[in-house]
């Protein structure tokens, strides 16, 4: 697992999640892990990594945010 990518994300969930009516959980998950994978192959981390970092399962961890 890359520090780097465990860095990365802590400090984008902290900027982009946000508390959203249950009803738009789903939604808003699905929208922010897309925009966290793109997000993070611009600042050079590879998908791989970050789905390493929460152990495959970016969908999940952005649900459980948002």
């Amino acid at each position: 697992m890359s520090a780097q990518a465990v860095k990365f994300l802590a400090q984008w969930e902290f900027e982009h999640i946000t508390l959203v009516a249950r009803s738009d959980r789903e939604e808003q998950a699905r929208r922010l892990a897309l925009q966290c994978r793109e997000d993070a192959v611009r600042a050079g981390i590879s998908t791989e990594d970050l789905e390493t970092a929460v152990e495959g399962k970016l969908f999940d961890n952005m649900a459980s945010g948002a």
